[in-house]
Parts: C-alpha cells; structure tokens; sequence
C-alpha cells in the first residue's frame, strides 16, 4: 500500500531483493495512482549484485515534458555540433580518425526511465519526475583506413591495415596513426610534438645514414638492422607499414558539412518548439482566468 512505501522511508541504506524493489516500481496497480505517483524510488545495485539499496525520494512539483524533451534534443545536438566541428577542423591531420555519433536505442532510453544507474549519461539539467524522453548521444571512433599519400620523405611512415604506432610523452604511453615523425637533438625518432617513438626495446635511436623500414617495421641505417617500430594491435597477414607515405585522416569534408546543416535545422526545430509551449502556457495563464 502507499502507507507501506511511506514506511521504507525509515530503512534507507538497508537491502531489499532488486527483485522485489523493481516488481513493487514496474507491476503494482496503485504505483500509478495520484497518491503513489508523489513517491519514486532510486536504487543501485551494491558489490554484491544481489541486493539493492532502497532510497525513498519526494515528489517535486512536474515541469513540462515538451521544455525537458527539447531542451535534451539541444544539448545532444550541441554535442554532435562540436563532433562535426572537431572532426572538420582535423581533415588535413594525417592519421585522424573522425568521430561520430551513436544514438542510444529506443530500449536503453526506456529502461532509463524505470531505473536509476550510477553511470547513466544525461544532459547537464535535472530530471523531470514525469520521466520526458530523453535524447541522449554518445561519440565513437571511425577506424576505416584513410588514403595514403606519397610524400618522399624516408621518415614518414604509413600504417596499412589495423595498428598503430606507439609512442610515449612525459611518461604517458599512447597510440597514434599519424607516422609523420623526425629525429630530435638525441638521435631518436619521434613524432612532431616530441613524442618518442617505441621499438622493440623502447626509444629508437637512429645513426646518421640512409634511413629504410620494411613493411614489418624492421629498421635498417647503411644497410645494417637497428630496430623494428612497435605497431599496437597489428595484423602480421594485413599490416604493413610504408615508407615514404602518410596515411590521410578519412574525414569526408562534404558529408561533415552536411550533417552540420541537417543537426542545425533539428536545433532550431526544437528551439521553435520550446518557443511554442511557452507562448501556449502565456496563453493559458492571462487567458483561462478570463473564461
């Protein structure tokens, strides 16, 4: 009964099956009443993955679904706007991977509305407790290969098929596709902010000398083997690495620019709809006392 859901209030932090907590949210008749519907519960699934703690939540005032549904439509949008920018203003970088976005299926966002995760991602406002749709976005890396350009230069390399190179600056290890490097004051390669390129055994330091590498890595100065690059997550039947070249980013500036126009007029579509409900609710309000 509602005064039994009242009663929870005086054991919050204590363990109820999840089970039990999400039959009483999802299945009971009277959750849908005007006196239930002033309660909602929030739970969260501990480290032993059988309990839940139940936590009792008051009521707050509803807002309107129209504001909270548009106003996530825009702070989506604003973030695919920033991918799209991002991604453009990076389609000269040799290696760039565009990002692009990933909606969340239909099924995520409902099972959002029943219940409260620790690491559900939603736009920077509060919720509604009439539980809108919420239009969320997620960014992901677009790893098909880009072209690879001839450049002439001994100490440009291209990766051809998955890898990548690693390299390490100030102590942080990372990854990268973009094979433009150089030797620095030490004699070691490195790529162009400094980063040191990683052999076999670490830093590679090269002699002076005509500069090769195979397509296995392999490197060589006057004929003589020095060191072979590290490639990350490489294939040795489909990677191979190319002198000479640079891999460009796979950027398709036209298609960027159209889905900048397209994501515009679907902000601006949901601006005219916040626009709309806030003239209905001027309307209703210097108006329907007059009736």
């Amino acid at each position: 009964s509602p005064k039994a859901v009242r009663s929870l209030s005086y054991y919050q932090n204590n363990s109820y099956k999840t089970s039990w907590i999400v039959k009483l949210a999802r299945t009971h008749t009277w959750w849908k009443t005007p006196i239930a519907a002033k309660y909602r519960f929030d739970y969260d699934e501990d480290a032993k993955g059988e309990q839940a703690a139940c936590r009792y939540v008051h009521w707050r005032q509803p807002m309107i679904r129209a504001f909270y549904a548009a106003a996530s439509g825009m702070v989506a949008q604003s973030s695919k706007q920033d991918i799209i920018a991002n991604n453009i203003a990076n389609a000269q970088t040799a290696g760039f991977k565009r990002q692009r976005v990933a909606a969340t299926s239909f099924a995520e966002t409902l099972e959002r509305s029943f219940v409260s995760l620790k690491d559900a991602s939603r736009p920077p406002y509060p919720d509604s407790p009439v539980n809108p749709v919420m239009v969320t976005v997620q960014d992901a890396v677009d790893t098909s290969p880009g072209a690879v350009r001839v450049t002439g230069n001994d100490l440009d390399l291209a990766i051809e098929g998955p890898g990548a190179f690693e390299v390490v600056l100030s102590g942080t290890t990372r990854q990268t596709r973009n094979g433009a490097f150089r030797i620095d004051s030490s004699g070691e390669l490195c790529t162009l902010d400094g980063a040191k390129v990683q052999g076999k055994s670490g830093n590679i330091k090269l002699p002076q000398g005509k500069i090769a590498v195979a397509q296995d890595g392999t490197i060589t100065a006057n004929g003589v083997e020095v060191d072979k690059i590290k490639i990350v997550g490489e294939n040795p039947d489909e990677t191979k690495i190319t002198q000479g070249a640079l891999e460009e980013s796979n950027v398709n500036v036209i298609r960027e620019m159209t889905d900048m126009i397209v994501n515009m007029r679907s902000f601006e579509a949901n601006q005219r709809v916040i626009g709309n409900v806030d003239r209905t609710l001027e309307k209703l309000i210097n108006e329907a006392g007059k009736v």
